[in-house]
């Protein structure tokens, strides 16, 4: 099947159908749900506040975080440094390995936290992204995360603004990078409904077509990337009369005074909600960089496992024989080990550093964030028990082919019996007549 085919096929056919009588009644019908939702938690409680009521609230930045091994680091810088120098200004603080020095940018880190510039990328020529500001930390002693900040040209202050935006770039997303559709033939109850999904999840695929495109990403091709959109507007955010939804978690920042919130349904998406015109920079990779893997599997581990999951199981699915690649098993015995680093032994001290910084509310009730309940064991334990399975597949595997080979074997053995026999009685018969079975027949 042709994805890209048929990911091109449903762009076109949300193109034609964007501006639709039919699709903008769909956007005014659930506009009006959503205002009477918030209507009636407003009148439960009248000096709640939406934080979408205020007209002025723009979009200022967009964040992407990807998880890398060293040799995905190495792959990265060397793309960074090959960018057109007509179209990109590329300032790398990593120097380039060679084919004879390979540089370790993963290193251990027991004793301290590290966080620095990755790299700057300018763009020379594009109309709406002024620059992407590339940082870095280790996530552990085997993997490092980067975080991509991109900082627009202009604040898409306005639907028109923001339209102009994707529908510039949408056309860019090519058959190496991620993209979802759907299929154009639909029931008319369910059309508008996937067509507002589309458009919703296309502001994902556009920027993350620029971290496939200008670094290398292993993950990027084929699973969506945690991201983190950050809005902002005039007007003060008043944590006591804001209106929390039943369906997301609120992560509250007591000191900056913003929220960051996510649905239950989608750990790979973030949004950081502003007040006062501030854009504050992204808080996420300050505390993996300070917590490591505690601060990582708390905020990314669901999506960690998908992704883990869906190549687990698309290697073994298809196929008469499960295709036991080194591949798998290297990653997994990374994994195993990556996850049983540990940066923080003392989480009594390390829950009351951060719930002095941060407030959780989920089902509209605050609650204390606890890192324990990130469940770095639980992920470990999952990690560690499919490298066990694939292991004993593969012992499996090993002696169905070693049995196979002994009963080749035994058969190539029989064979070779069976043809000296032959031959000897082949001997003896011509002996019988005076001839040797070295002498030509006349």
């Amino acid at each position: 099947m042709n994805h890209y085919k048929n990911f091109k096929k449903y762009l076109k056919y949300f193109k034609e159908n964007n501006n639709s009588a039919d699709f903008l009644k769909y956007l005014d019908n659930k506009k009006e749900s959503l205002e009477s939702y918030v209507a009636e938690q407003k009148n439960k409680k009248p000096n709640k506040e939406d934080y979408y009521e205020e007209s002025d609230f723009s979009l200022v930045s967009y964040y992407i975080y990807d998880f890398l091994t060293n040799e995905d680091i190495i792959k990265a810088i060397d793309r960074l440094n090959k960018l057109s120098k007509e179209e990109y200004a590329v300032d790398c603080s990593y120097k380039k390995s060679t084919r004879s020095v390979k540089y370790n940018y993963v290193q251990l880190e027991y004793s301290h936290s590290s966080q620095s510039l990755f790299a700057d990328v300018c763009f020379k020529k594009d109309k709406f992204i002024d620059h992407i500001h590339i940082s870095c930390t280790q996530v552990n002693n085997y993997y490092m995360m980067l975080e991509y900040e991109f900082k627009f040209k202009h604040k898409f202050d306005s639907q028109e603004a923001f339209n102009e935006f994707l529908n510039s770039n949408m056309e860019k997303i090519n058959k190496n990078d991620f993209f979802v559709y759907d299929s154009t033939k639909q029931d008319s109850r369910i059309k508008w409904h996937n067509l507002n999904s589309f458009k919703s999840k296309m502001l994902s695929m556009v920027m993350q077509h620029f971290v496939t495109t200008l670094s290398y990403s292993p993950n990027g091709k084929y699973y969506k990337l945690n991201s983190l959109e950050v809005f902002s507007r005039e007007k003060e955010i008043d944590i006591n009369n804001f209106v929390l939804c039943d369906d997301l978690i609120y992560y509250y920042n007591k000191k900056e005074n913003y929220f960051i919130q996510r649905s239950f349904g989608d750990d790979t998406s973030y949004t950081m909600l502003c007040g006062k015109n501030m854009s504050p920079k992204s808080p996420l990779i300050d505390l993996i960089s300070e917590f490591g893997n505690e601060a990582y599997y708390l905020i990314f581990g669901y999506e960690d496992l998908r992704m883990f999951e869906n190549k687990y199981n698309s290697s073994l699915q298809g196929t008469k024989k499960a295709n036991l690649g080194a591949d798998l098993f290297d990653e997994l015995i990374t994994k195993v080990h990556s996850v049983s680093d540990y940066k923080k032994d003392d989480y009594q001290a390390m829950n009351k550093k951060i719930n002095c910084q941060w407030e959780l509310y989920s089902l509209c009730k605050k609650e204390e964030i606890n890192i324990e309940k990130s469940c770095v064991s639980y992920y470990r334990r999952i990690y560690s028990q499919n490298l066990d399975v694939l292991k004993m597949r593969a012992e499996i595997s090993n002696i169905k082919e070693n049995s196979k080979i002994s009963k080749y074997a035994i058969v190539i053995a029989i064979l070779s019996i069976l043809v000296a026999i032959i031959l000897g009685i082949i001997q003896i018969c011509l002996q019988c007549n005076g001839l040797s079975i070295d002498q030509p027949i006349k």
